[in-house]
């Protein structure tokens, strides 16, 4: 291009990066303003214009603090030559300065004006001041010289110190500012001369904290003579407010843990329950409790505290039901929860049908029957309506093919019936005598507990606690855990906290038995005074209940047995014979072939993240290791040492309106170049050392900002004419300002002296109330400069100073804080007082700050100032006041009296016994708590002599004394074993031996081992116990002997029935069933000929045949079984077998529950045996006569004429 005349500017394309300008042969600097023109004549270049000029934004932040702070930002635009200025007022009235930082030499004049030497550039300052008082209204005063007309204000809420509205100013967007990024979150005003902020305070401090955040998962245990509830609650959640937990009556509290640790149970004054103090917010509680009553209403938490969730399980011992629970949202275990609007209808189709069926009377005893029998396990229901239809049919229907079908239909839900009622029978009634045999599933051996939700974060590191209050917050993937979260209150001085005389309960014992457990839940939240109706059916309800279903279905079935000879309602014994063909087919299913589908839009949209995604150092693959400036006249070299460790692309220093290069070069060589649209510059470098060389001319300005994008690690000038700023804030520099310096002759200001700004301070005391009242201070610089000041601190009323170095004089401390130190602090004793009033000097110089760590055995009320916090951040509880001078608190004190409980409990007792012929071996198996030490003594039975007593597996030198055994007792869990002998054997009616072990217990067993040579016939002891079950078989076989020898079906009477029934119950009851099934076949065999069916005769006799194989075989190992082997009594119940009874007791009194056995030497079973056997012998001589007489009658067998028959059935 040529031109008659140099323009003035020329438009350069945007994405130009290196620019290099040769003006009338000569290089320049190029210069592009601001509209991105290049300017080619230094008069037009209006940035080049150097004047004096001052511009001042005015932001301020005020934090509602105590004191108020007000946080002042000046933000200057300083054009022209380096100079001093002196700004207006820059603090409103009535706050002193705290502090101050200025990248520039600043000083606060007397007045309140600061003076700064100035340079050009843009500089920000930021006064820090506190105000004297509290603040209610702040008004903007008229500006000065060079004081902007109008200020930005930012308000700081300190809404646990007090809850306040800023009115009277106009509400702007502070993003829409240029506040402070870290100001942005708060809210800011637009402030003009004479306008006022009013601070209306709403609430001081944290009067009423949030309610309490609990949840309480319950679990009640019903003793076994129904008399009372033993009870577990596990508490947890966030507390907030109140700071203690009572039961309350008519529960008996009996022992507290907290986070694993038992706690002393104390009452208070109005004696309203027992509780326990609580220290930590988040609580992790476990209460073992006993209440003495027999349902009825029952309080729904028993606490005196609201909770948000309640799940209560209730377990009921063998023999109890619930009929009824009221008061809670869902309780699916009771007798009417059990009934569904579909289970009425059945019952009342069924109920109807038979009353039309049968009469209105039956109607109400099958309405009666099944109201009792519905639910039971094992009850017949559905097999009724098969009935009711078949019987309806019978009675409608015509004679022939279809009444018969419909009598047929009529016999099979008959049998049905019975074989469904038999065995339902016979479990209600065993049931009902032998509550332990109702349930299968059920244990009473030790249950497994749940663990806490919430455990114990004792000696646990700060990460993991951390973590565990985390835990279903959302977390940035790969985020560290908290590292910040302030450690939980040392287990220092453990002594002065907890009372070592406290006698700690221990508890009543918990049950260890599973039986039937019923969930109690509610869908809400649940207050304090809800109640709860329980309603319980007693084992002997139950026990006449099981009788009446049984008696009830039964005569119901009678009423629907026709036994009338002959006529239409008889039926049938032996159905026709006839033929049902099984078909069975085999499908082959062959391998079915698979393909892979095309990708989905999910699929490639991730396999386009992984082709896309940054590498794994993103955003810290490259770094500048180096950076040296250098300067000459005219130029500015940069040289830098860049480590790269994958492809990308590295910002370079400089910007487009500063400074840009006219050369760059990458390890010597030249490399292209990218500008962004911000007006930087980029180049691609590959993985590992570079040496980056950027070179320009420097323009023609006093000062200039070289934006470093990527800040370097290391930075070293060169060169005269420039000084370079921005070294001394923030490492690495984010930019670097450079300044020309001016000539030798020019004369340079004096560097400001700083004024002394007056310090502040923070009095935090931490009263911590134990056994011994302490007190520890802390003394905290808040502001000033960090010199050497002289303080007096008045110490609390009844406050001595313990620790070396501190002086003291008049009732106060006198501090000589040296230069620098930003922190002391003491510690002292206090006295003991029921009252404790604390109050805030008035004091220039320092505010106060009141925290309370108080222990457990102390409680604590106050009257005066709110509270600001109630816990630390770990969640204990530590009430914290900051107090305005003047303001106090008084605080009332008192210790809290102890509950008298048992500080010893016997978990589990196991007595084991193994009776011999003349000495008896017995052992004793303890597990108990102790909070306390000492002895137990233990009383053995009359003539025992101890063998032996082990402690936790270890062998103790223990003798006893006369009959007692002194134990002795440390503090925790232990597990005692004694042994002894006693010199008296087994006899024919064995009582358990008799052990007081001084203090009521829980778990009681006791194991008896009989001996192999003894016929045990009855045994009794605590309800829950082996079963003797063949003298409930034997009393049932008397009405079926009754039934059997009144049908004359076989010669064999009452007696041969009974007595034969009596040999087979030693056999299984399948074998048993073959022989009086043969016996009965043989008797329909007498009269049943079949003469025009020879072939079901024939195979009739065939059966017959094998099933007295059968039958002979089971009676031969009946006698082999009485002679030989052991008797089968049946024995069932808590575990329990022949030689092995076990019995269980929930609780039980200082002597240990006693069980007895009856039992006979084992010879007089074979005796009796062998009787038996002799008398079947000659009676199955007069039945096998018998029997042979009904298998010929009609001939052994019948030829059958295939051929014949065949031709008979060709024949038209």
């Amino acid at each position: 291009f040529s031109w008659d005349r140099l323009p003035d500017a020329l438009a350069v394309p945007a994405a130009a990066g290196l620019i290099r300008l040769v003006v009338e042969g000569k290089k320049a600097a190029p210069r592009i303003g601001k509209d991105g023109r290049l300017w080619l004549r230094a008069g037009q270049d209006r940035e080049a214009v150097l004047e004096d000029r001052l511009q001042i934004q005015v932001f301020r932040k005020l934090t509602d603090e105590i004191p108020v702070v007000l946080t002042t930002r000046l933000v200057l635009d300083v054009s022209g030559r380096s100079r001093e200025v002196v700004l207006g007022k820059a603090l409103p009235a009535g706050f002193l300065a705290a502090s101050l930082q200025s990248p520039l030499p600043i000083r606060l004049e007397a007045d309140g004006r600061p003076r700064i030497q100035a340079r050009p550039g843009r500089w920000a300052v930021e006064i820090i001041a506190r105000h004297q008082g509290p603040l209610t209204r702040l008004t903007m005063e008229h500006p000065q010289e060079s004081w902007p007309g109008e200020e930005i204000w930012s308000f700081e809420a300190r809404p646990h110190l007090r809850l306040v509205s800023p009115v009277g100013l106009t509400p702007i967007d502070p993003k829409q500012t240029q506040l402070p990024g870290a100001w942005s979150a708060f809210p800011a005003f637009l402030i003009r001369p004479q306008e006022t902020l009013t601070l209306t305070e709403k609430r001081r401090g944290d009067p009423e904290p949030a309610p309490d955040q609990l949840a309480l998962q319950r679990t009640l245990w019903l003793d076994f003579n129904g008399c009372g509830f033993t009870m577990q609650d596990h508490i947890t959640g966030s507390m907030t407010r109140g700071w203690r937990l009572q039961l309350l009556p008519p529960a008996d509290l009996g022992r507290v843990a907290i986070d694993g640790v038992d706690r002393f149970i104390t009452r208070d004054e109005e004696g309203s329950g027992a509780g326990v103090e609580v220290r930590r917010g988040h609580l992790n509680l476990v209460a073992d409790s006993r209440l003495e009553k027999r349902g009825g209403t029952l309080s729904a938490t028993g606490w005196n505290a609201d909770f948000v969730s309640v799940q209560t399980t209730l377990n009921l011992p063998p023999g109890y039901r619930l009929l009824y629970a009221a008061g809670a949202d869902a309780v699916p275990g009771t007798w009417f929860s059990q009934w569904s609007l579909f289970d009425l209808f059945v019952v009342l189709l069924i109920a109807l049908a038979a009353g039309r069926i049968r009469g209105w009377p039956c109607a109400v005893l099958a309405l009666l029957a099944l109201a009792l029998s519905y639910h039971e396990p094992g009850a017949p229901r559905w097999v009724w309506l098969h009935l009711l239809a078949a019987v309806a049919l019978v009675r409608v229907l015509p004679a022939g093919r279809a009444r018969t079908a419909a009598g047929l239909y009529r016999n099979v839900a008959l049998a049905a019936l019975l074989l469904f009622f038999l065995p339902f029978a016979v479990h209600q009634i065993r049931s009902g005598i032998f509550p332990q045999l109702e349930l299968e599933y059920g244990s009473f051996g030790p249950s497994r507990r749940v663990k806490p939700a919430l455990v114990s974060m004792k000696n646990q590191s700060p990460e993991l606690i951390g973590e565990a209050m985390d835990a279903g917050a959302a977390r940035p993937a790969g985020a560290p855990a908290r590292s910040s979260l302030p450690q939980m209150k040392k287990a220092e001085e453990p002594l002065l906290f907890h009372d070592p005389d406290a006698k700690v309960q221990t508890g009543p014992g918990l049950p260890q038995w599973r039986w039937r457990s019923i969930p109690i839940r509610w869908n809400g939240p649940v207050k304090a005074s809800q109640t709860l109706q329980l309603i319980f059916l007693s084992p002997a309800v139950n026990l006449l209940l099981s009788f009446l279903r049984v008696a009830l279905v039964g005569f119901l079935i009678c009423l629907f047995l026709d036994l009338r000879k002959g006529g239409e309602g008889k039926w049938r014994l032996v159905p026709r014979a006839g033929w049902l063909p099984l078909l069975a087919f085999g499908l082959a299913m062959g391998p079915v072939p698979a393909s892979a589908a095309i990708p989905g839009p999910e699929i490639l949209e991730q396999l386009q993240k992984r082709l896309l995604e940054p590498a794994e150092c993103f955003p810290h693959c490259a770094e500048i290791h180096s950076l040296d400036v250098a300067f000459t006249a005219d130029r500015l070299s940069l040289d830098m040492v860049v480590h790269a460790e994958a492809h990308v692309a590295v910002p370079l220093p400089g910007a487009r309106d500063q400074w840009i290069p006219d050369r760059v070069s990458r390890n010597g060589q030249p490399v292209p170049l990218h500008l962004d649209a911000a007006g930087r510059l980029w180049t691609a470098v590959t993985p590992g050392r570079h040496r980056l060389t950027l070179e320009g001319l420097l323009p023609p300005h006093e000062a200039l900002v070289l934006p470093l994008p990527l800040a370097p690690r290391q930075v070293a000038f060169s060169g005269r004419g420039w000084e370079v700023a921005g070294l001394d804030g923030a490492w690495p520099p984010q930019q670097l300002q450079l300044r020309r310096l001016a000539g030798t002759g020019e004369k340079q200001s004096a560097f400001l002296e700083p004024a002394t700004l007056a310090p502040f301070f923070r009095v935090e005391r931490t009263l911590k109330l134990g056994l011994q009242w302490k007190v520890d201070t802390r003394v905290i610089r808040l502001f000033g400069d960090g010199s050497a000041t002289v303080i007096r601190v008045p110490l609390l009323p009844g406050e001595a100073v313990t620790s070396e170095g501190i002086a003291t004089a008049d009732g106060s401390v006198t501090l000589n804080i040296p230069a620098g130190v930003n922190q002391i602090a003491w510690n002292s004793v206090l006295d003991i007082a029921p009252r404790l009033n604390l109050k805030a000097v008035s004091a220039e110089q320092w505010s106060e700050s009141w925290k309370l760590d108080v222990s457990p055995i102390w409680h604590v009320e106050w009257q005066g100032i709110s509270v600001i916090h109630h816990q630390d951040s770990a969640g204990n509880w530590l009430p914290e006041w900051r107090p305005w001078p003047g303001e106090e608190v008084h605080l009332l004190i008192s210790r809290p009296q102890g509950v008298g409980r048992q500080t010893l409990t016997i978990d589990d007792s196991a007595l084991t016994i193994k009776p011999g012929k003349r000495a008896t071996e017995a052992s004793l198996k303890l597990q108990l708590r102790s909070s306390q030490g000492g002895e137990q003594a233990l009383t053995l039975p009359e003539q025992a002599e101890l063998q032996g007593v082990f402690i936790d597996g270890r062998p103790q030198p223990i003798r006893q004394e006369g009959r007692q055994v002194t134990l002795p007792l440390t503090p925790g869990k232990r597990e005692i074993d004694l042994s002894w002998m006693t010199p008296q054997g087994v006899v024919s009616l064995y009582h358990t031996p008799l052990v007081n072990l001084g203090t009521a217990s829980v778990n009681g067993r006791i194991h008896l081992e009989m001996p192999g040579d003894r016929w045990v016939l009855f045994a009794g002891g605590p309800r829950l116990g082996p079963a003797v079950l063949f003298w409930g078989v034997l009393l049932l076989l008397v009405p079926i002997a009754f039934g059997l020898g009144w049908s004359a079906l076989t010669p064999l009477k009452f007696h041969h029935w009974l007595l034969l029934g009596i040999g087979l119950t030693q056999l299984e009851a399948v074998n048993a069933l073959v022989v009086v099934g043969w016996l009965l076949a043989l008797g329909v065999r007498s009269w049943l000929t079949l003469d025009d069916r020879d072939w079901a005769f024939n195979f009739m006799q065939i059966g017959l045949a094998i099933w007295t194989g059968f039958a002979l075989l089971s009676l031969l190992v009946s006698v082999q079984q009485g002679l030989l082997g052991f008797p089968h009594m049946q024995i069932a119940g808590n575990g329990s077998s022949a030689s092995r009874l076990l019995w269980y007791q929930d609780r039980a009194a200082e002597i240990l529950p006693q069980a007895w056995v009856l039992s006979v030497p084992m010879m007089v079973y074979r005796l009796l045996m062998l009787a038996w056997a002799l008398w079947l012998a000659m009676a199955l001589l007069r039945w096998l006569q018998w029997g042979w007489e009904a298998f010929s009658r009609g001939g052994l067998w019948r030829p059958v004429k295939i051929r014949r028959m065949l031709k008979e059935k060709e024949k038209p």
